[in-house]
């Protein structure tokens, strides 16, 4: 039952098609599944029932962390290619929060 296992969570982490260069992918998902195996290690009880745990946890694991790191990356790549963009945005609000601010403090007098 383990080798089907373990066949179902490769075919899963196969290179989930991060937008970074393929060695960085895989140093990621090396640590990514290094990660999952910790924490489902960490939840197994063991018994019975314990293989079909430790699976189900490190699969669920790998891919809430693998999403995250995708959303991170993705994240990072939008704001790099429109760095104007995000720093006139970000000039803005802190353009309209000194403005409130300003405005607050001088009704409070």
């Amino acid at each position: 039952m383990k080798v089907i296992y373990s066949l179902i969570f490769d075919i899963i982490t196969d290179p989930l098609g991060l937008p970074i260069s393929w060695i960085c992918e895989y140093i990621i998902l090396l640590v990514v599944g290094a990660i999952a195996y910790k924490i489902a290690w960490n939840v197994s009880p063991g018994g019975l029932f314990g293989s079909e745990i430790h699976w189900f946890v490190r699969i669920l694991a790998f891919i809430v962390i693998w999403a995250i790191i995708y959303a991170v990356i993705w994240t990072v790549k939008l704001i790099v290619a429109h760095w104007v963009t995000v720093i006139c945005i970000l000039g803005g609000i802190l353009l309209i929060s000194a403005i409130i601010t300003y405005v607050v403090r001088r009704k409070l007098n």
